[in-house]
């Protein structure tokens, strides 16, 4: 299996690599074919809503026929239409290929996908962190590649044939390296083991202990911790027909049903936090640019050291994330923590005085709180709902980024139009509500917890 993770860390590379090649260049390129900039606007906001449309259906795909099943087939896709982008020559057909591409452009939430299908619990933030820290140092240097190809060569065809290989490479890679994974069966096995754990800590916590697992001793704490997951899991065990038949049940199950399925319940507040945090950066980025220009009048030299200074930053805080949220006692309590930072940090941002206090909250505390929060939340999701249609779950999170980045980033142009500091008021106030919300979840679980005690 470690194998396996540091194919799919390449994988992670090659991916972001692909992308950052050609982005950049991007709106250069439909320039250049005759688009004008509201043209351009459009073409971004049909890709975010393409993948908003198919992020669920997607990983609803992966759960039926499996990750690397559905990876190869968004390889052969995506490297097809970067290449053919490359050779057009009208906008038309341009426009007409971010179809298929946006809507299997999934390589990333699939590749999630698998380390969670294929990791352990306990295992899995420091796996995606270290997955995302990886792919992030692949849209480092991306644009630098690119841009070097388009001053050397002045050929946008030459960029998306380097960009299409790198997800031919992925393709290879997929096909030789990564084995079909039976998720039902590994979920069995684990299933058995977490229930035999809950059944003995059922049994053998000691008086007082009951609905505080703070207090449990070290060993049954990590246990009870683990145990969140079985809400989703432990009928494997107790029905076992229905564990025996669950690829086939899984597999005759429509999309609609599986989406009637989910533990809406369960995951709101995961849906929530992900919307305003998402959109709380989408909308402070939107418009950072020009803020830059406007507050402070400085150009592109200034704007690429913060750029290239906090995505390193997130890259080092992506190796650390996992053992952060390993050794953490209470994961909704660090959860509310970063999102504090990152309320301030948007705040302190659109209120600083100087250039310096700007590079410093961007590049630090901002890159930093972003880069935790995304393996974080992924991470509180699975000790929630366990494994069961994980692929669906993540498919739906992953829609809802999507979602945020078409939205915010119109509101963020209105409110520019207005004053260049209400972009950086919004994103702020959206991340003030998510904070407000997390507390005041924590102070009812709280007195919740205190009145069972209290019964008891």
């Amino acid at each position: 299996m470690a194998f396996s993770n540091h194919v799919l860390y390449v994988i992670g590379f090659l991916d972001m690599l692909g992308v950052a090649i050609i982005l950049p260049l991007r709106s250069s390129h439909l320039a250049n074919l005759g688009a004008r900039p509201l043209l351009q606007g459009v073409y971004t906001s049909i890709y975010g809503l393409l993948q908003f449309i198919s992020g669920p259906l997607f990983g609803y795909w992966s759960d039926r026929k499996g990750r690397r099943y559905v990876l190869l087939r968004c390889c052969v896709v995506i490297s097809s239409c970067y290449f053919l982008g490359g050779i057009v020559g009208g906008i038309v057909l341009f426009y007409a290929l971010i179809i298929p591409l946006a809507l299997f452009k999934h390589t990333q939430a699939l590749c999630k996908m698998y380390i969670t299908d294929s990791s352990t619990i306990r295992e899995n933030s420091d796996i995606l962190g270290r997955f995302n820290a990886i792919s992030n140092v692949g849209f480092i240097i991306g644009p630098v590649i690119g841009g070097q190809i388009w001053i050397n060569f002045n050929s946008f065809q030459l960029v998306s044939m380097l960009g299409s290989c790198c997800f031919i490479l992925n393709f290879i890679l997929i096909y030789f390296s990564i084995s079909y994974y039976n998720q039902s069966a590994e979920m069995k096995a684990t299933s058995e083991d977490l229930y035999s754990k809950l059944i003995d800590l059922q049994h053998n916590r000691p008086r007082g202990h009951i609905g505080n697992p703070s207090r449990y001793p070290p060993d049954l704490n990590r246990t009870a911790t683990i145990l969140a997951s079985l809400n989703a899991t432990k009928n494997y065990i107790e029905n076992d027909n229905k564990s025996k038949n669950i690829k086939h049940s899984t597999q005759s199950t429509s999309f609609i049903s599986s989406m009637k399925d989910v533990p809406w319940g369960t995951i709101w507040d995961n849906i929530l936090y992900r919307f305003l945090l998402s959109g709380s950066i989408i909308i402070y980025r939107s418009n950072f640019n020009e803020f830059i220009k406007t507050q402070f009048n400085k150009g592109p030299d200034f704007i690429g050291n913060i750029i290239s200074v906090g995505s390193l930053v997130g890259c080092f805080a992506g190796f650390f994330a996992g053992p952060i949220i390993r050794n953490t006692l209470s994961h909704p309590l660090l959860q509310l923590s970063l999102a504090i930072m990152l309320a301030v940090s948007v705040a302190g941002i659109t209120v600083a005085t100087s250039a310096t206090q700007v590079f410093i909250l961007a590049a630090f505390p901002l890159a930093i709180s972003a880069s935790v929060l995304r393996v974080l939340s992924n991470q509180i999701l699975l000790m929630r709902v366990g494994k069961l249609r994980v692929g669906l779950l993540l498919g739906i999170t992953h829609s809802v980024t999507s979602f945020s980045r078409i939205v915010f980033p119109l509101i963020g142009g209105f409110a520019y139009e207005y004053h260049h500091q209400i972009p950086g008021v919004i994103g702020s106030g959206l991340a003030i509500i998510a904070v407000i919300v997390m507390f005041a979840q924590l102070l009812c679980k709280s007195k919740i917890r205190e009145y069972h005690e209290h019964v008891e």
